[in-house]
């Protein structure tokens, strides 16, 4: 499903996350009364409280807060709350936040069995295009008519094919301008100016 910038726009502006989720990407609440408690994560001597947003299919979407100053956490941190959230929930994504609600940083981690995890994260801050996060989110997004065949395997899916695609793009130019250098060689006769 496509979702358009314009419509991405105010909920990221605003930092409404979960009204972005329930509202346009058909997510649901985390429970039946809409709030879940906290998810506690410590961190060496500092901890956060996670807020799980929505889920769907056994995926849970959590905010984590900023450290201690509002900012949002470093890529180690980063890192380290998402090992002690995988504990309490197997597959899930992190939208990282800072305390002025200015960035977010959105954070999904590929794991294939044999291999080291593989942190994949998009930044986003206030005043930047929202297009590549509108383009990942409409991937995440699920219709009403796709609702009751949907799994978590389905789930975890349309994660991967929203995250994980910088990897294939990459691979695909590579393999192109691989392809083009063989072709440029195979040409002969032509006299460039």
């Amino acid at each position: 499903m496509s979702l358009s910038a314009a419509t991405l726009k105010p909920y990221l502006t605003s930092f409404n996350l979960t009204k972005l989720f329930t509202q346009e990407l058909g997510w649901d609440k985390p429970t039946k009364k809409g709030e879940a408690p906290p998810l506690a994560v410590a961190v060496g001597p500092r901890a956060f409280a996670l807020r799980c947003l929505v889920v769907k299919r056994g995926v849970q979407v959590f905010e984590c807060p900023g450290d201690a100053d509002g900012k949002l956490l470093d890529y180690p941190t980063r890192r380290l709350v998402e090992k002690e959230v995988t504990k309490s929930a197997a597959e899930h994504l992190i939208v990282f936040v800072d305390a002025a609600k200015t960035s977010q940083v959105w954070q999904w981690v590929k794991r294939s069995p044999g291999q080291p995890a593989a942190y994949r994260e998009v930044l986003w801050h206030k005043g930047q295009s929202v297009e590549a996060l509108a383009q990942k989110l409409g991937t995440i997004s699920v219709a009403l008519s796709e609702e009751e065949a949907l799994t978590l395997g389905g789930t975890v899916t349309r994660l991967k094919d929203a995250f994980d695609r910088d990897k294939v793009t990459k691979k695909f130019f590579d393999h192109f301008h691989k392809e083009h250098g063989k072709f440029l060689a195979f040409i002969t006769g032509v006299v460039s100016m």
